[in-house]
């Protein structure tokens, strides 16, 4: 199962605390309510784009299949031609409440995180 997780911090606050970073796990499973039934298996770097700011964007290689996802979805948006202004459309279109459905339905159709390499 995956979560999305939001930090309130800016992308170069995030970056120095990484390795100090504590994610809350929830008390139980929202499906089945099984207490405690979430371990920690590790960490890895989440991607950072904003207007001002970008780091490790690394699902510029998943992003054909991120369109093919919109595109099934009935997205009918011309998507822009240049990678980085690609990019920044998606991930504004990625926002909460929709994130988390979206990676969930991504994971499942490509059996990938969608940021992932």
């Amino acid at each position: 199962m995956q979560f999305i997780v939001q930090f309130a911090l800016t992308p170069i606050e995030y970056i120095a605390k990484f390795d100090n970073l504590e994610i809350k796990r929830p008390d139980s499973c929202p499906k089945c309510q099984v207490p405690n039934s979430f371990h920690k298996h590790g960490k890895y770097w989440r991607n950072i784009v904003t207007e001002d700011y970008e780091e490790r964007l690394r699902f510029c290689r998943n992003m054909t299949r991120i369109e093919m996802y919109l595109r099934d979805q009935k997205w009918q948006e011309i998507s822009p031609q240049d990678e980085k202004e690609k990019a920044r459309k998606f991930v504004c279109m990625l926002t909460v409440p929709t994130a988390e459905t979206f990676s969930q339905k991504f994971h499942q159709q490509h059996k990938l995180n969608f940021m992932a390499h």
